[in-house]
């Protein structure tokens, strides 16, 4: 099963800090199941990019983000 069962989480992020805060939760993630030991050796994230150490396979448009 792809999807867990519930209703999920959901949020909007108003400030750039919780934004922040959000992304680097998500970029946690495989290290936190034990898959990577850090965050920039899982290849389908934007981590890298996102830290500025060079894009990746998954990219992100970093001037729609704000500054925090």
């Amino acid at each position: 099963q792809f999807w867990m069962e519930g209703g999920g989480y959901d949020r909007n992020a108003v400030y750039p800090k919780s934004l922040s805060s959000m992304v680097d939760y998500i970029h946690n993630n495989p290290v936190e199941s034990g898959l990577v030991d850090s965050a920039d050796e899982w290849y389908w994230s934007s981590f890298r990019q996102w830290e500025g150490m060079g894009d990746g396979p998954v990219s992100l448009d970093l001037d729609s983000f704000p500054e925090s």
